[in-house]
Order: C-alpha cells, then sequence, then structure tokens
C-alpha cells in the first residue's frame, strides 16, 4: 500500500526502471532510490554481459575454425562472464574478463 503521492512517485519510477513493481508495503522514498538505482546498474551490467556472451557464441559450436586450447581459453572467458554477478562489488564495480584473442 502507497500512502502518499510522494511514494507513489518512486513507486512507478522504481517500476519503470527497473520493470518490476517492489515487493514492499512501507518503505521510504530513499529505499525505493536507492533499490532503483542497484538494480538498474544490474540490468545495465548483465546486458553487457549478456551482450559479450552472445558475440562468442560461435566459439563453442562444434564446427568452429579454433583448436581446442583456444576453445577452452574461451570456455573459460565464457565462465567467467557468467559468474560476473557473483563477484563482491557487483553491479557497482565489475572486473571484465580479458577477451581472449
Amino acid at each position: 500500500m502507497v500512502t502518499s503521492l510522494f511514494h507513489t512517485r518512486w513507486y512507478h519510477l522504481y517500476a519503470y526502471i527497473t520493470g518490476v513493481t517492489p515487493p514492499v508495503k512501507h518503505a521510504s522514498s530513499a529505499d525505493f532510490i536507492v533499490n532503483a538505482i542497484a538494480e538498474h546498474e544490474a540490468a545495465q551490467v548483465r546486458a553487457k554481459r549478456d551482450w559479450l556472451l552472445a558475440e562468442s557464441d560461435w566459439t563453442q559450436l562444434a564446427d568452429c575454425p579454433i583448436d581446442e586450447v583456444d576453445r577452452l581459453v574461451w570456455f573459460e572467458y565464457r565462465a567467467e562472464l557468467r559468474d560476473v554477478h557473483q563477484q563482491g562489488g557487483f553491479p557497482g564495480v565489475v572486473d571484465w574478463p580479458e577477451i581472449p584473442e
């Protein structure tokens, strides 16, 4: 239950930015702002991660023209990308793995 016009606006801003309706009943506007910013940053990091994974999908295909050593390097790179959200500074500070050559 949103109790004031001010909270209603932050409630809708949070839902607009994150695409998720917040599950809280009574929270301060500061909580909404902090949550909205954190969710937005996390969504941006995940979008970059997903793009980098999609750009490297070709390396894991059976008919890919790279040798097994390079395929393993790419496999490890992709595993590091999938684990980005488990880093201690996520989503504010992300240590992106280096793209193999």
